[in-house]
């Protein structure tokens, strides 16, 4: 429920992503289905997500790109199928 920073809608693929200022990123359908959810994860290995300012899809592949600027970085995102 917190505000929208970014959003992004695939050239291509019935995706749309978007990220809030709560640091997460979530990707639906254009039905509205939520298909994932990228968050933070309070672990010892685990980075938290900055706030993303920034997103793009790869026009042909399963990937997302974030950006954000406090601190600085660009994150790349790859879809994994599950079965």
């Amino acid at each position: 429920r917190s505000a929208m920073t970014a959003a992004a809608v695939h050239a291509h693929a019935p995706l749309l992503a978007t990220a809030s200022e709560s640091a997460h990123i979530k990707v639906f359908d254009l039905k509205g289905s939520q298909i994932s959810c990228i968050r933070y994860q309070n672990s010892f290995l685990g980075s938290r997500i900055a706030s993303v300012g920034c997103l793009a899809f790869h026009p042909y592949s399963g990937m997302l790109v974030t950006g954000s600027v406090e601190p600085a970085s660009v994150s790349v995102y790859t879809a994994t199928e599950t079965h």
